[in-house]
């Protein structure tokens, strides 16, 4: 099957998973699957690494993400035209003002991929076409609270 990430689920897997559910690793790690980044997706990658947003050991430089992408085997799809009418079309959520999540939903409609992301705001789309998979990383940061205050305990 075939699946667009988000920025947050990109991260996430720079930095050995941390950040994932069991089911969105099982995911990324099926061979069968197929991987697809929104070059948006490494447009906002590279601006987070330039201006120190995020920590990912392998990242030093910006450029350092399309290494990864290739030792990964994921796919880059390129922003079209097609992706940046249907994100004139889109239908807003009234407080998402991201202009790059809104590029990277249409593009996920477009290309019809499910996409998975940790971001809420979302699933404001799912009736515009947006086949989300929910990366629910407040559950997986309670699971492992409760696991880490269990071991303490005994």
């Amino acid at each position: 099957m075939r699946y667009l990430l988000d920025t947050n689920i990109l991260v996430f897997h720079a930095q050995n998973g941390d950040g994932l559910e069991k089911n969105v690793a099982h995911i990324l790690d099926d061979y069968e699957n197929q991987i697809y980044i929104s070059s948006e997706v490494i447009k906002e990658v590279m601006h987070l690494i330039r201006y120190e947003k995020i920590e990912v050991k392998q990242w030093k430089e910006p450029n350092d993400v399309w290494k990864s992408i290739e030792e990964w085997g994921f796919i880059v799809d390129y922003v079209k035209k097609e992706h940046i009418r249907s994100m004139g079309n889109l239908v807003m959520a009234k407080e998402h003002k991201d202009p790059a999540d809104h590029i990277i939903i249409a593009h996920a409609i477009i290309n019809k991929m499910p996409i998975i992301s940790s971001d809420t705001e979302f699933r404001h789309y799912k009736s515009q076409g947006l086949n989300l998979v929910f990366n629910n990383v407040d559950e997986k940061n309670k699971i492992a609270k409760k696991q880490k205050n269990t071991r303490h305990k005994r």
